[in-house]
């Protein structure tokens, strides 16, 4: 068995790991899938394929006027 450099993985380190370095940003999850790609999870508050998105919070006015 062959030990890997990061980056790759499989018996003869064949496959290259998606996730490594993580693609994500702003602390976001690197979920490789089997075809060679990956998925972010986003923190609270990102969104976008790598998270590179801010969402910016909703907020609900009311006014009163006297």
């Amino acid at each position: 068995q062959c030990i890997c450099p990061p980056g790759y993985n499989g018996q003869r380190c064949e496959t290259r790991d998606a996730c490594t370095p993580n693609p994500c940003l702003n602390g976001g999850a690197c979920i490789p899938n089997n075809i060679g790609g990956f998925t972010c999870q986003c923190q609270l508050g990102y969104s976008g394929q790598r998270c590179e998105d801010r969402e910016l919070p909703h907020f609900s006015y009311a006014i009163l006027f006297v």
